[in-house]
């Protein structure tokens, strides 16, 4: 290949660049966008969620029997958090799903943490925790 047609090439890919790379302070900046429309409430910071609101499908029954049986559902969500990773936890919400209950906790530790753990829920009998 001689230089002429070196730089032909050279020269119709430079075109090919800067062509496309022209129109790049037109496109909108999705992260600067507001939420609009019915989505427009429900975001929230990481750091500020406390699991409020949070329905799960097929929850409703779970969710009475979770309410009812708070204290055997905080306990036991507490109880395995502690025997297995030896950490304190704060439940911050417990929403119902199909056969058993999310538990929100927080952690109380110098490691600090946000996670969710599944009780289950015998819904047969109505009980709280089952096993």
């Amino acid at each position: 290949m001689n230089a002429k047609q070196k730089w032909i090439i050279y020269g119709i890919g430079l075109s090919l660049f800067l062509g496309g790379c022209m129109n790049m302070d037109n496109e909108e900046n999705v992260d600067s966008k507001e939420a609009t429309g019915e989505y427009k409430d429900t975001f929230v910071r990481v750091q500020d969620y406390k699991g409020d609101s949070y329905v799960l499908r097929n929850g409703e029954e779970a969710d009475k029997i979770a309410e009812e049986k708070s204290d055997e559902v905080k306990k036991a969500a507490k109880d395995f958090f502690m025997e297995t990773y030896k950490t304190d936890v704060k439940v911050r919400n417990i929403v119902g799903n199909v056969d058993s209950a999310t538990v929100f906790v927080e952690s109380t530790g110098p490691v600090h943490f946000f996670t969710t753990a599944i009780v289950p829920i015998d819904l047969s009998q109505k009980k709280g925790c089952r096993g």
